[in-house]
């Protein structure tokens, strides 16, 4: 009668032990600022910030991809943007546009 000797799950998956998948970490940069003046006649700062996706292999030095942009007031609220001039602040509906 035959034997069959059945590999461990280790043993099988032995190269798999030393492959690390990619590895995503997000991150976020400042890269402009810009002043504003709304409706009200109040002066804003805007923050635009460009988020990244960092992307990390055994082998390869890691690469950070440009993804999404946002943009805040200095004190945290959030704006949404109109156009390369307007913002729109979401918790009073007022209009800002850049100054300068």
């Amino acid at each position: 009668m035959k034997s069959t000797r059945r590999m461990g799950r280790a043993a099988h998956n032995r190269g798999a032990d030393f492959e690390t998948p990619n590895q995503r970490c997000r991150m976020r940069r400042e890269i402009n600022r810009y002043r504003c003046v709304g409706d009200s006649g109040r002066e804003y700062t805007v923050i635009e910030y460009q988020n990244f996706t960092r992307f990390e292999t055994l082998n390869d030095p890691p690469q950070d991809s440009p993804t999404t942009l946002e943009w805040f007031l200095s004190d945290g609220g959030d704006v949404n943007f109109v156009d390369d001039n307007t913002f729109q602040i979401l918790d009073t509906d007022e209009f800002i546009r850049k100054i300068g």
